[in-house]
């Protein structure tokens, strides 16, 4: 028997879904504390050793083999690379690949995205024309 299934055997399941719970939260103390400069690595060392032991627990106890949880993993990671992409591109200049860094509205509505190089140019193009 694994040990993991031993441990799962012993406690049962109830206790040990308990058990992650409890791991999470104190995963998330240590994270905070970090995040306000009172962190300690190996405190959040242990907690993610922690949480990470519960985790394999959860997907005996759920039923949950590696390739199911591959699968969805890779499907969640996927995900954020395309929403990172499309967030990467939201203030790109529409003439060229720099960052954007002036909104123009058109009259229909439509904006235009400009860096600073094409705001040069528009500005001269405004001047000429006056």
């Amino acid at each position: 028997m694994s040990t993991i299934k031993e441990i799962i055997k012993y406690y049962g399941k109830h206790n040990q879904k308990l058990k992650a719970v409890e791991e999470m939260a104190e995963l998330i103390k240590e994270i905070m504390n970090d995040i306000s400069n009172r962190g300690n690595f190996e405190n959040i060392l242990d907690e993610i050793a922690d949480v990470y032991i519960m985790t394999d627990q959860l997907k005996h106890i759920y039923n949950i083999d590696d390739k199911q949880l591959m699968d969805k993993v890779d499907e969640k990671l996927n995900r954020t690379i395309n929403r990172i992409n499309k967030e990467r591109t939201k203030d790109i200049c529409d003439l060229c690949d720099k960052k954007a860094t002036l909104f123009s509205h058109r009259s229909n509505g439509k904006s235009i995205k400009y860096c600073n190089s094409h705001v040069v140019k528009k500005i001269k193009k405004v001047e000429l024309n006056d």
